[in-house]
């Protein structure tokens, strides 16, 4: 009778291996992530969305897109295409949060787990919610706010605050905001404006403002990338001598507002890390689909940094990139 020549050891722990990843990629399969994000156009949604696939591909998750292109109703359908399809699991980062409840309840009572991502459901108990550390960059923008205005040498007037009311995550960048000059003891006067987080809508309450207060507004605050553009816009058709005494800080990282700082046609903005929230998203997904049974934490904050005069700068000081590099 034949002997059986046992396996090697290399050859063993091959054959274990293959076995393992056999495993890996058949749990995988069994999952499908429904991903809608607030809009594909924009790069901050974009990147996080990419993120969040690349991901899931290595894990052998398939992602179904979703692109609600800032409209409710259209985010509302995407939803519930995923509640009929039944899969795994939603992650969605809401564009009425408020109004998006009923829908996530219907998810809920489907036994579909959903996580939120840039801005939090009240009202609602989704598994784990990841986003930029929101509060924690308004008060980054306080801080520029106050150190350029100190340089001008202007320490009393006004500042306009473009907030879009409604939306958590420019809720919490301007309470921050409003956290850091109550704490300074500052003599300068918030004003709110909703600027509904659009471009044009910003630009035209801002200049309702400037009309309205003249030279005793000194400052400009905007929570997000569109805000930011539209006073951006509104204050550059200003007189020169006019724009000197204007100081502004913006939200988001885009080449326009990234050139305007260079330009020194504005302070500073913060800058938020999409593809860090988007790869922390997943894992936090992936661990309760493989793992039903842990405990995802309820909100986890990525740390955000800003763009100035130093260049790029993470939440704890340090530079990752010169001024005037770009944005990547």
């Amino acid at each position: 009778m034949a002997r059986t020549r046992p396996l090697s050891l290399v050859a063993a722990l091959v054959l274990a291996l293959g076995v393992l990843c056999l495993d890996a990629a058949t749990a995988g399969e069994r999952f499908t992530l429904g991903v809608c994000v607030m809009g594909e156009r924009h790069p901050y949604f974009r990147d996080m969305l990419d993120e969040i696939t690349v991901e899931a591909t290595r894990a052998g998750i398939r992602v179904i897109p979703g692109n609600a292109d800032f409209d409710h109703e259209r985010q509302v359908g995407i939803l519930e295409g995923y509640i009929r399809d039944r899969v795994s699991l939603i992650i969605v980062a809401p564009y009425d949060a408020r109004a998006l409840v009923p829908t996530l309840e219907k998810a809920g009572r489907a036994g579909i787990p959903v996580m939120t991502i840039d801005a939090a459901v009240g009202g609602y108990a989704t598994i784990s919610h990841v986003a930029s550390d929101n509060v924690a960059g308004g008060r980054l923008a306080a801080g520029m706010m106050l150190e350029r205005l100190e340089e001008k040498e202007i320490y009393q007037g006004c500042i306009v605050v473009l907030d879009h009311i409604g939306v958590t995550s420019t809720y919490q960048r301007v309470k921050g905001f409003r956290d850091i000059m109550a704490l300074r003891g500052s003599t300068y006067t918030l004003i709110v404006a909703d600027g509904r987080g659009e471009t044009g809508i910003a630009a035209e309450k801002t200049l309702r403002v400037i009309e309205s207060l003249g030279e005793e507004l000194v400052g400009a605050f905007a929570a997000n990338d569109g805000m930011s553009a539209g006073v951006l816009a509104t204050v550059r058709d200003l007189p020169p001598a006019r724009r000197e005494n204007m100081v502004l800080v913006g939200y988001d990282d885009t080449e326009e507002l990234r050139a305007a700082v260079d330009a020194e046609e504005m302070a500073g903005i913060v800058v938020q890390f999409p593809r860090r929230i988007g790869k922390r998203a997943f894992e936090i997904a992936h661990s309760a689909l493989v793992n039903p049974s842990s405990t995802p934490p309820l909100e986890d904050l990525i740390e955000v940094g800003t763009y100035s005069w130093e260049g790029l700068v993470d939440q704890r000081g340090t530079v990752i990139e010169p001024a005037g590099s770009g944005r990547r």
